[in-house]
């Protein structure tokens, strides 16, 4: 199953909770040789930084897809 979590924290971690070996798609829509696929637990998406703003959409990139 694939989540699209769009300014969602809490949706997102509510999933990261329950699928911590998931998968999370990170897509660019101005450079795919960008994109990247990540473990849900990888220390880069788990940033103490990034805490209430993990779902938020950067220039140029879409906002966090998950699945497991």
């Amino acid at each position: 199953m694939i989540h699209h979590f769009l300014k969602d924290d809490v949706g997102y971690e509510k999933w990261f909770g329950k699928n911590p070996e998931g998968f999370v798609l990170n897509v660019y829509e101005e450079n795919v040789t960008s994109d990247k696929m990540h473990l849900a637990n990888c220390y880069y998406l788990r940033s103490e930084s990034d805490e209430g703003r993990r779902t938020n959409a950067h220039p140029g990139s879409s906002p966090t897809t998950s699945c497991r």
